[in-house]
């Protein structure tokens, strides 16, 4: 039973009993991938309020605030681009080249691509899984699990690219956060 559902969840979906069994226990793994991804999702809204938030000792005159770290992400139409800009808010701001107070100093940075790709990915997984559950009764089991398998690829390649992007850029705003701390007087009194 558990050699079928493992073969489910790679999109091979032997059968077990019959395709309907072979496609309730892909279905069951699909719903544990779901509840990593919502957990994920969550994860990301938290992280871009921290990195959003942790511009501010640094003096920057930011384009979006905290308030849209987390509304940038249910705010129909604007949640297509908000995190992406965002995160290449706080790219751009912890430039190595830029002195705090940084001001409006890093609008004219560069961003990062890699951004852009994570996000583009996810999104266009969400997009297929979608269309996928509206025609979900048209497939047999065994390409109802092939389908999954390929939505679950995107959904483990997005998250890659998420992970790097958080690594990326947090390790960006440490070494900054470091450089400065130590060129910078100790404040009076402390």
């Amino acid at each position: 039973m558990g050699c079928a559902g493992s073969a489910a969840l790679i999109g091979l979906s032997i059968e077990y009993e019959n395709e309907w069994e072979t496609a309730e226990l892909a279905l069951g793994w699909l719903a544990s991938a779901g509840f990593c991804a919502l957990l994920v999702v969550v994860l990301v809204i938290a992280w871009t309020r921290r990195v959003t938030g942790n511009l501010k000792p640094f003096g920057a005159d930011l384009e979006l605030g905290t308030g849209w770290a987390i509304g940038g992400f249910f705010t129909p139409i604007v949640m297509f681009w908000f995190p992406v800009r965002l995160w290449n808010q706080a790219w751009r701001a912890t430039s190595p080249v830029l002195s705090p107070p940084i001001k409006r100093n890093y609008k004219l940075m560069s961003g990062r691509n890699l951004h852009w790709i994570a996000h583009l990915i996810w999104l266009s997984v969400a997009f297929i899984s979608r269309l996928l559950a509206d025609f979900a009764t048209a497939f047999s089991a065994i390409e109802a699990g092939a389908y999954a398998s390929i939505v679950g690829f995107g959904i483990l390649i997005s998250l890659l690219l998420f992970i790097l992007l958080v690594r990326g850029l947090t390790a960006r705003q440490d070494t900054y956060a470091r450089i400065w701390a130590a060129a910078s007087p100790a404040p009076p009194g402390g």
